[in-house]
């Protein structure tokens, strides 16, 4: 029988582009493109105790058989570039997560123990907090 693991990726793409000009700049983006860890959904519901209004999760007997949207991300950098005789000194700065927090990826199921299931509504879908903008600066020295 095949498994899966929680934190199982099943594809991971990344596509990097540059473009040098006037011999000392280059800008580059990285585009990536993954699937989402793997869970296990929730098929239905019981009330428990009876007559309670309380109502929990019964989930799929096959463990992590489903994945949520394919999930993306781009990030932004710009280099300067200076060459020397021993080696050569390069300035970035880098924007990791162009999208900032307009992209919220769905990671989960929330579920609300006073409704019974059903589907679209309860359970609903979990989204992450947006990935902020992250700007990222440095230096790369190379004798």
């Amino acid at each position: 029988m095949w498994l899966t693991s929680d934190q199982e990726r099943e594809h991971s793409y990344k596509l990097v582009i540059g473009y040098k000009f006037a011999s000392a700049h280059t800008i580059s983006f990285r585009f990536q493109l993954y699937s989402p860890f793997a869970y296990t959904p929730i098929i239905g519901s019981e009330e428990s105790p009876p007559d309670s209004g309380r109502y929990v999760p019964v989930y799929n007997v096959k463990k992590n058989t489903e994945h949520f949207d394919i999930d993306h991300r781009l990030d932004f950098r710009y280099t300067y570039r200076t060459n020397y005789e021993w080696g050569y000194v390069s300035w970035y700065i880098e924007m990791i997560n162009v999208y900032g927090q307009w992209h919220n990826p769905v990671v989960g199921e929330e579920w609300s123990y006073n409704e019974p299931y059903k589907k679209g509504e309860n359970p609903s879908a979990e989204r992450e907090e947006g990935l902020p903008y992250i700007p990222n600066f440095g230096v790369e020295v190379k004798f």
